[in-house]
């Protein structure tokens, strides 16, 4: 290497004696430049021989080269993805189990949400769902030092994912700092809570409003389907014949049930153990809701 240095101080060296010349004859300057070359490769030559007993000494080098370049190929051999990460460890569903420091569910009831929040990663994307029926949305994601970005479609992150080995979470931060953490699985809405809840699960349909007989007032406001209420563990469907209107969450009080609405509206319902109905107030119409169908007298 030093050898090649002193090479290139020759070429410096010759290249600047060339330029001190401005105004001389050719032959003077053919006559300067022999002369610098004589004068270089004069002085230049006794500083090559040491050179080649330190390149001598420096025989090991290829050795290290020859390492090095061992190591690299075996680093490379692994597979990656993402830019240069191993992806694989975060393939498959992560849900919400908690936003903000509330437990999830608690938080989907007070928003209005019936489903899981959860990712699912795969080897080209991540499917979002957000917790609403039938809402979801494919996005592209990079691995990271910390976890993982999810990103617009046009390349502009927005949400940012931190691993946690100890706990196996991602904690999803998202632009307004709102965050939550997700655990890989399901992470169903348990049905045990305060209250047991099986006792509400199935049809209620709409018997009055307002006082008055339910088909009395369809007939008086053209309404010819049947209304019910179809409570599960996941939450309660709003219908209108077969016909699903909106499906929102709820929970058992003491009372009977309080929903809420898409408006993020809770509606109290109170149980009567005696008629087995549920009685609610919305929007200035007082509902009562019987369990089972009540379908349209025949006509006369």
């Amino acid at each position: 290497m030093k050898k090649y240095m002193a090479a290139a101080v020759l070429i410096t060296i010759v290249l600047a004696a060339g330029c001190t010349g401005n105004d001389s004859s050719q032959s003077e300057s053919s006559s300067q430049t022999d002369s610098s070359t004589a004068e270089v490769t004069t002085s230049a030559a006794p500083t090559e021989q040491p050179e080649e007993v330190s390149e001598t000494e420096a025989v090991p080098e290829p050795a290290e080269t020859t390492a090095a370049l061992t190591e690299a190929t075996q680093d490379t051999s692994a597979p990656e993805e993402q830019g240069g990460y191993i992806a694989d460890w975060i393939y498959g569903t992560w849900s919400a189990v908690s936003v903000n420091g509330q437990d999830y569910w608690d938080y989907a009831f007070a928003n209005g949400l019936t489903e899981q929040l959860q990712l699912i990663f795969n080897s080209e994307e991540v499917l979002v769902r957000n917790g609403t029926v039938g809402i979801e949305q494919e996005y592209s994601y990079a691995i990271t030092d910390a976890g993982a970005d999810i990103n617009y479609s046009w390349g502009e992150k927005f949400v940012t994912l931190t691993y946690d080995p100890s706990a196996d979470t991602l904690t999803m931060i998202d632009e307004a700092d709102n965050f939550a953490v997700l655990k890989r699985g399901e992470y169903p809405q348990s049905a045990e809570v305060d209250y047991i809840a099986d006792w509400i699960y199935g049809t209620w349909s709409v018997i009055s409003v307002n006082g008055q007989d339910y088909w009395e007032y369809a007939a008086q406001n053209d309404e010819d389907q049947e209304k019910m209420m179809i409570f599960t563990a996941q939450g309660v469907d709003i219908t209108s014949g077969d016909r699903v209107l909106r499906t929102l969450s709820y929970r058992i009080t003491d009372e009977g049930a309080e929903i809420r609405d898409t408006d993020g509206a809770v509606i109290l319902m109170t149980y009567s153990p005696q008629d087995d109905t549920l009685t609610f107030t919305a929007d200035g119409y007082t509902t009562v809701v019987k369990r089972g169908r009540n379908p349209k007298p025949a006509e006369n």
